[in-house]
């Protein structure tokens, strides 16, 4: 281009990425469309640059790009029927992903059964275990109706919504106007 950076997927993922680091999220969507109307590949750093750059109060926005890069092969998260491994995940995107599971149940996209939601226990976080708190906290105050989450004692890394509770929250969501 006129700046002499070559525009492709490392390009636009740096400045996706400042986007959201600069509070710009807007903008790192419409660089996602330009991505797209240049014909540059989108990959799972991408989603997650843009995802990340998306405020919470946007989640619905966020929750459409996890399920467009899932849908593409993205974010492999399910490692048994039933168990959704989110530890390699930011916030941000566990976020997103656990509202397009809990939807997905909802529109009877997906089977509803136990599930079992693995943050890890944060020993490879140097801020500790910022996934564990993040996922619990969204799930029983960030979403509207919260969702009542079940702890295993033992493994701290882990916890399970049971299918009573993901069937009571979709009739709570049912009753909402």
């Amino acid at each position: 281009d006129a700046a002499g950076v070559a525009r492709n997927t490392i390009t636009y993922n740096a400045a996706i990425s400042a986007c959201g680091k600069g509070g710009q999220w807007e903008r790192a969507l419409e660089l996602l469309g330009q991505m797209d109307a240049a014909g540059v590949a989108r990959n799972t750093i991408t989603y997650t640059a843009v995802i990340e750059a998306i405020p919470t109060s946007e989640l619905a926005i966020a929750r459409e790009l996890c399920k467009e890069a899932t849908a593409k092969g993205m974010y492999q998260v399910w490692k048994r029927k039933g168990e959704l491994d989110l530890h390699n995940l930011s916030a941000a995107v566990s976020r997103a992903l656990l509202l397009n599971v809990l939807y997905e149940y909802m529109d009877g996209e997906r089977t509803i059964t136990d599930l079992t939601v693995i943050t890890g226990q944060g020993h490879g976080s140097t801020a500790g275990p910022v996934l564990a708190a993040a996922t619990r906290a969204f799930l029983t105050e960030g979403i509207d109706p919260p969702i009542e989450i079940t702890e295993i004692p033992k493994n701290p890394g882990r916890f399970v919504v049971t299918a009573a509770a993901i069937r009571n929250w979709i009739e709570k969501q049912h009753l909402m106007p």
